[in-house]
């Protein structure tokens, strides 16, 4: 068996529920989007979703991205955000264990 250092990703839209209590079609369109957008950061990072389940997203990417992927997201989150009234917005959190 083979074992590698990983880092684990784990993404969390926070206001989902406010926003699904809204505008339930927004709120789907939207996770939508920010889940193509983290898979592609994820992707670029050498890195794969693991699952994706209600308004999370859990990814495993390669030890030494750790620090440089959750800034290359929130980069691309927040210039998404910028077109979006704060009402139909939400925000992602994200948590970057380091490899033990």
């Amino acid at each position: 068996m083979t074992r590698r250092l990983v880092a684990i990703l784990s993404a969390d839209a926070v206001g989902y529920s406010r926003l699904m209590a809204v505008d339930e079609a927004a709120a789907l369109q939207q996770l939508d989007a920010r889940r193509a957008l983290l898979r592609e950061a994820i992707e670029a990072h050498r890195g794969r979703v693991v699952d994706a389940v209600g308004d999370n997203l859990l990814a495993e990417l390669p030890s030494e991205v750790r620090r440089a992927l959750p800034a290359d997201v929130a980069k691309r989150a927040r210039d998404e955000g910028r077109a979006m009234s704060v009402e139909r917005a939400f925000d992602l959190a994200l948590a970057m264990l380091p490899p033990a």
